[in-house]
């Protein structure tokens, strides 16, 4: 078994591309990445699901940007060590169930709250407006501008004919993250309290954005965004039963990858089926060429070669999981 990038997978499926290319034809790269969008959403296969931990600090945080959502969690904060529940946005809405959580000790039980996906900042800015400044890690992204949509303390947008406002990339000082000079510092001319969307270019380093304040130079991470995120989103988590002083929560979580295009061809797939990514470009093939009956059959043949793979590297066990839905509550209580 070996890990599969993009290069692999130009080289396997060219001949299936349109009427058949060559490897290094844009189009071969532009479909796998296609191919790969469609069959992600299809199922949890070989290599989407991942075990990660992460150190949890106040009572929210964000996925990684390659991370699409959280299947199960087990919580451990140095006393208590149990898995614990992830529920949905309509949590607060259930019948019977919590109604809103106003304050930041909700209820007793440490539980994962999903607060939807698309967030272009890992973290909310807060009640007061604030300027934005973006850093960079690598000096050639100094200068380089990149955009923000959003919305100030009164709900409206932020220069509406524009729309949005451009941001300045400045370098951290040397190019060591962390590390700032404070003279000269170029923080935007709005201030903002919601960001809707963030447009940034394909950069050399990673992009750091803040919230400044330029009295004392206080700044509020906002979000990272890797050099090849042009419009990012995030997912993110409340955790239940904690306040914002709470820094060390640790959370070991099973979660699904998202789809992330290959651009590099050192990238790895996000499918590592070449088979299966063969057959679905002459799906997606014969979709453009508008015979639909082809392109499903194609597309049937292409999910059950991941549905085989599955099997094949996760053999059937002895677990045994219950999982309660639309309740709340200490499970062990029911048995």
């Amino acid at each position: 078994m070996m890990i599969n990038t993009a290069l692999d997978a130009d080289i396997f499926c060219a001949k299936y591309v349109g009427d058949g290319r060559a490897a290094a034809d844009p189009l071969v790269r532009e479909t796998v990445n296609e191919c790969q969008q469609i069959l992600v959403t299809e199922g949890d296969w070989k290599g989407l699901v991942q075990k990660i931990r992460m150190q949890v600090s106040n009572n929210s945080f964000a996925l990684p940007y390659n991370i699409e959502t959280v299947l199960k969690v087990y919580h451990d904060d140095g006393h208590h060590h149990s898995p614990s529940r992830v529920w949905s946005m309509g949590y607060e809405l259930l019948d019977g169930g919590p109604g809103p959580l106003r304050g930041e000790y909700d209820h007793e039980w440490v539980d994962l709250i999903d607060l939807g996906d698309n967030w272009p900042i890992m973290f909310p800015i807060g009640n007061t407006k604030r300027p934005l400044i973006a850093l960079s890690t690598h000096a050639d992204d100094a200068g380089v501008n990149m955009l923000i949509r959003g919305r100030d303390d009164l709900s409206m947008d932020i220069s509406p004919v524009t729309p949005g406002e451009n941001v300045m990339i400045q370098q951290w000082k040397g190019g060591v993250e962390g590390t700032l000079t404070t003279t000269g510092i170029a923080p935007t001319t709005n201030s903002f309290v919601e960001i809707d969307l963030v447009k940034k270019p394909v950069t050399k380093g990673y992009v750091s954005l803040f919230a400044y304040q330029s009295s004392d130079h206080a700044m509020w991470f906002l979000g990272k965004y890797h050099p090849q995120q042009t419009q990012p989103a995030f997912r993110r988590y409340k955790l239940s039963g904690r306040d914002s002083a709470v820094v060390d929560d640790s959370l070991v979580m099973l979660v699904k990858m998202r789809y992330v295009p290959v651009v590099d061809d050192t990238d790895v797939l996000t499918i590592q089926n070449l088979p299966a990514l063969r057959v679905m470009c002459q799906s997606v093939h014969a979709r453009n060429m508008g015979d639909t009956g082809n392109a499903l059959t194609k597309q049937a043949d292409a999910i059950r070669m991941l549905d085989q793979q599955l099997k094949s590297a996760h053999p059937e066990t002895n677990e045994f999981d219950v999982q309660m839905t639309n309740s709340f509550g200490d499970l062990p209580r029911l048995f």
